[in-house]
């Protein structure tokens, strides 16, 4: 578990509160936040840095994202843990002005540029160690190995299944079992921190 080194999740490891890594985020240029945003939601880095204010539903707990943003085109939903309603609020009070949630620097009405990741894991030290597409890699392996139901884990992140027929026929969102397993998955990387 390489991506749980010290060095990486300095900040959020810590116990810097969701203000304290989003003032550093904002005033230092390591965007640590994306990188615990990316962990607990399991999102693509695409769908990530494409995601608008709008989809998200703090009063639902759920962020959607609309098909013709999804690698598969088909609309996605994230039901949101305790803790990425915490992030997700306290990034609302930094970007909520602007329709896109990761504006771009130079300009806000554009998304955040795809190097931005790769440059924030690149300068914490982990080039060529860690990609943004790695963090799916670690979500779906911890809850697959902690034994959450493989549909659960496959419908999270967005993968189509690879049963055409099961495929067609089953659309069924499992929406109660994802919310559990979102919020057991965002206590267990908040255990670590503690380690």
């Amino acid at each position: 578990l390489g991506l749980f080194c010290p060095l990486f999740w300095m900040a959020y490891f810590r116990g810097a509160s969701g203000s304290e890594l989003l003032f550093h985020a904002a005033h230092s240029g390591a965007f640590v936040v994306i990188g615990v945003i990316m962990m607990l939601a399991g999102l693509r880095t695409y769908e990530l840095r494409h995601s608008k204010w709008e989809w998200v539903d703090f009063d639902n707990r759920l962020w959607e994202i609309p098909a013709e943003f999804m690698k598969m085109d088909r609309p996605h939903l994230v039901p949101l843990s305790d803790q990425l309603v915490v992030l997700l609020k306290e990034l609302y009070g930094l970007t909520g002005r602007y329709v896109n949630m990761f504006p771009g620097r130079n300009d806000p009405s554009k998304v955040m540029s795809e190097n931005t990741i790769n440059r924030m894991i690149h300068t914490l030290g982990y080039k060529g160690r860690v990609v943004g597409h790695g963090f799916r890699h670690t979500f779906s392996t911890i809850l697959n190995d902690k034994g959450f139901n493989s549909d659960w884990v496959e419908l999270q992140i967005a993968h189509v299944d690879k049963n055409n027929i099961r495929g067609v026929y089953n659309h069924a969102l499992y929406m109660e079992g994802r919310r559990e397993m979102m919020q057991w998955y965002a206590d267990y990387i908040d255990q670590l921190r503690l380690i």
